[in-house]
């Protein structure tokens, strides 16, 4: 599986989605979390280490697959692997919009939502103005 360019079409949550729950081995996981390294940076940083992590790994994601609890321990070590940052906030938005998850990445990412620095992108931590920025900026004639 690689991952194809982010286009207004294109479903890289779902193709992930499909790709780790299909990855029956460490290596064939850790085959799709560097495929899609740059888009979810954090889901490699926190992938399985060795053969005891990955069988916790997919005993926990078999049962999230099955709409049970995997249990606080288990999101605690594999979350970000399950639901990377830019996953999960580019989700949030294609599904209030009604668009596809490309699209959403698109428009977040011109808008200021998502920021890519060396080629990897992260969900922008602070993006809302905060009252002192409205006041300043109309103050100067901003806004």
């Amino acid at each position: 599986m690689s991952r194809g360019p982010i286009t207004h079409q294109s479903e890289q949550d779902a193709d992930y989605c499909d790709g780790i729950g299909e990855a029956a081995t460490l290596k064939a996981l850790l085959h799709v979390l560097h495929d899609y390294a740059t888009l979810y940076p954090d889901a490699l940083a926190e992938a399985p280490r060795n053969a005891p992590e990955f069988k916790a790994w997919r005993e926990g994601l078999d049962k999230e697959r099955k709409g049970e609890f995997a249990g606080l321990e288990f999101m605690q070590r594999f979350g970000a692997v399950l639901l990377p940052d830019v996953l999960v906030a580019v989700g949030v938005m294609a599904q209030q919009c009604g668009v596809p998850w490309g699209c959403a990445y698109i428009r977040m990412r011109e808008a200021g939502h998502i920021e890519v620095r060396n080629q990897v992108s992260y969900v922008a931590r602070d993006t809302t103005p905060r009252p002192a920025d409205v006041v300043h900026a109309t103050s100067e004639g901003g806004m």
